[in-house]
C-alpha cells in the first residue's frame, strides 16, 4: 500500500503519516462551519440588512461549488501543493479583506465568493492529495480520518471564533480565520520542506 501504511493501523497511522494532508480537512471545516455559523453575527454587528445577510451566505455556497471544477482542473495541470498553498493564501486574504469590504455590497460579494472557493477546495484539493498518496483500503481509512479532522474542525471553529467575537467584538472571527490559515501556511511550507508533499 502507498507510504507502507496497512489499514489496520487505525485512523490516527493516517494523521501520523500525512498530517498536513489529514490538516486540509480540518482547515475545510473550521473556515467553512465557523463563516457560515459567525457571518450573520459578524454582519449585522456591521450593520448590514438581514435580507442582505443572507443573499452573501448564499453567494458564499455558490463560490464554494462553483470553484470546485477549477481547482480540479488546476490540480491536473500543476502540483497539487501549488494550489493548495493558493486555497490557503486566498482564504487568508479574503479574511484580511472581510472588515475593509464590509460596508460596500459590490466589493463584499466578490470576497465572499472568493472565500467559499477557497474555502471549498481544502476538500478538493485534499481527495486529490489522498488519491496520490493511498490506494484500496488505505484510501478508505485515509478517507475516514479526512472526515473525523473536518468534524473537529467543524466543532473548533465556531466555538474559537465566538469566543474570539466576544473578546474583540466583531472582527474577532476573522482575525481567528486569518491566523488559522497562516498557521497552516507555514505547515504546508514545512511539509515541502521535508518533501512530504507533491
Amino acid at each position: 500500500p502507498a507510504l507502507g501504511i496497512p489499514a489496520s493501523g487505525g485512523l490516527t497511522s493516517y494523521l501520523r503519516a500525512t498530517p498536513t494532508i489529514m490538516l486540509a480537512g480540518a482547515m475545510y471545516g473550521f473556515i467553512d462551519v465557523t463563516v457560515l455559523a459567525l457571518f450573520p453575527v459578524y454582519a449585522l454587528r456591521s450593520g448590514l440588512e438581514e435580507g442582505a445577510i443572507a443573499r452573501l451566505i448564499a453567494m458564499a455556497v455558490l463560490g464554494s461549488i462553483a470553484f470546485q471544477f477549477a481547482i480540479g482542473w488546476l490540480c491536473d495541470r500543476v502540483p497539487p501543493y501549488r494550489v493548495l498553498v493558493g486555497c490557503t493564501l486566498g482564504a487568508l486574504g479574503c479574511a484580511l479583506a472581510l472588515p475593509f469590504t464590509i460596508g460596500t455590497t459590490a466589493l463584499v460579494l466578490i470576497v465572499l465568493v472568493l472565500w467559499g472557493g477557497a474555502m471549498g477546495g481544502f476538500f478538493t484539493v485534499g481527495m486529490v492529495l489522498m488519491g496520490q498518496r493511498y490506494t484500496g483500503a488505505d484510501l478508505i481509512g485515509a478517507n475516514g480520518m479526512f472526515v473525523v479532522m473536518f468534524g473537529l474542525g467543524s466543532m473548533v471553529g465556531p466555538a474559537a471564533g465566538g469566543a474570539a467575537m466576544d473578546l474583540w467584538d466583531t472582527h474577532g472571527m476573522v482575525a481567528v480565520v486569518a491566523l488559522v490559515c497562516a498557521a497552516y501556511l507555514m505547515a504546508l511550507r514545512f511539509a515541502r520542506s521535508r518533501r512530504s508533499l507533491p
